[in-house]
């Protein structure tokens, strides 16, 4: 106090904040220093109420996971393999995908492991738990192998998607949370995969998003390959601010997203046999008990039920005094009394009508409404069901 300042001619003459400054030698008792003080500048950040920044987060690829027990069917003097994986997304016959093994010593009717670990290859056919690709050489027997354990890149399908995060915004700032997202195809679709969208899609953090087409997050060598190595899925957030001296503060660690999908095929092959079935998506009631036999049926309900999709509904019977289990009976289709309409929008249900009569007597009976399709993004919904038996 009363020295000349360090930076400056002019004298201190004054303290220039509040507090006190101390001094101690041992941490503990602090004496008090009554003509010195620290000297220090704040600086604090003006923002362009005129313009808007953006955060983008941009996704990282599938994990690839290892599994002990897939399976993988070799065909005598072919080149194909078929590897059974659950859920691996690629559904085109432009799907790349790369195979690691944790033992290359294994022996696939004579294709190797070691010929095939860490490479990557075209999927040349697919299925929702299988797909195929062409080894460097032929089998020598049709075989199905258990595996100790493969690792396969996959893509993750997405019809819905929830982004999750923290964004503080104090009053005059706001913010507004958007995607950018990849195109994908129905296990049964004819869409194209792998087209990054040009424009932004806004969404509310927190909330379901729902597309009217199927879409994915794509592993890394199908990024690489299809999509000349560009990110699948962005998320951003635009920040803005009417007052220079705030901004909307985004959370990096807290940000992630959720990607929902649907599982849904086109057939109906084998849906009458008693059990099983070749459709993905299907509901199946529990065997219903009657006190008096019926000869009759009606299922009503009200579907959603977009132009590529439908909704098939079957049952089944048994009465009193047959033997065995309903379970054993074969399905029979039913005919609603109205031909389906297609929904023009994703809150739109129509109340159907099944109806069939002149059964012979029963006292139980089961229904099974199947989905089938080839948008999965618009997969068939139904609400309301009910159902009457009548002795007519």
């Amino acid at each position: 106090m009363g020295q000349t300042a360090i930076d400056s001619p002019s004298a201190i003459w004054k303290q220039a904040a509040e507090g006190q400054m101390m001094i101690s030698t041992n941490k503990q008792s602090w004496t008090p220093v009554e003509t010195s003080d620290i000297k220090y500048v704040i600086r604090k950040a003006h923002f362009d109420t005129a313009v808007s920044g953006t955060v983008i987060f941009r996704n990282k690829s599938p994990e690839v996971t290892t599994r002990s027990g897939d399976l993988i069917e070799t065909t005598n003097a072919s080149a194909t393999l078929k590897i059974y994986m659950q859920h691996h997304g690629m559904t085109s016959a432009t799907s790349k995908v790369r195979l690691a093994f944790d033992t290359t010593t294994e022996n696939f009717s004579g294709i190797l492991a070691s010929a095939l670990n860490n490479n990557t290859y075209t999927v040349t056919g697919t299925g929702w738990n299988w797909f195929t690709i062409t080894a460097p050489t032929t089998a020598t027997a049709s075989k199905v192998h258990y595996t100790s354990g493969i690792a396969a890149s996959f893509d993750a399908p997405m019809d819905r998607i929830v982004v999750h995060g923290v964004v503080q915004a104090p009053i005059g700032t706001s913010y507004q949370t958007k995607v950018k997202t990849t195109s994908g195809r129905s296990i049964s679709g004819v869409q194209v995969p792998y087209i990054k969208e040009s424009i932004w899609t806004n969404v509310d953090l927190e909330s379901m998003t729902k597309f009217k087409t199927p879409r994915l997050v794509a592993s890394y060598p199908n990024e690489l390959l299809n999509m000349t190595d560009v990110n699948s899925l962005d998320v951003g957030v635009d920040l803005s601010t009417t007052n220079s001296n705030l901004s909307p503060i985004v959370h990096l660690d807290k940000f992630g997203c959720v990607a929902v999908s649907r599982v849904i095929n086109n057939t109906l092959n084998n849906e009458t046999l008693p059990k099983g079935g070749d459709a993905l998506s299907r509901h199946v009631t529990k065997a219903v008990q009657l006190q008096n036999p019926a000869t009759s049926l009606r299922i009503i309900f009200a579907a959603n039920v977009a132009s590529e999709n439908l909704i098939s509904v079957y049952y089944k019977t048994k009465g009193s005094k047959a033997s065995g289990s309903i379970d054993d009976e074969q399905w029979v289709l039913m005919q609603s009394t109205v031909p389906l309409s297609s929904s023009t929008n994703y809150d739109e249900f129509f109340e159907y009508t099944f109806d069939v009569s002149k059964l012979a007597q029963y006292t139980s009976f089961k229904v099974k409404v199947v989905f089938t399709g080839t948008n999965s993004a618009l997969s068939p919904r139904i609400k309301d069901f009910r159902f009457i038996a009548l002795a007519v």
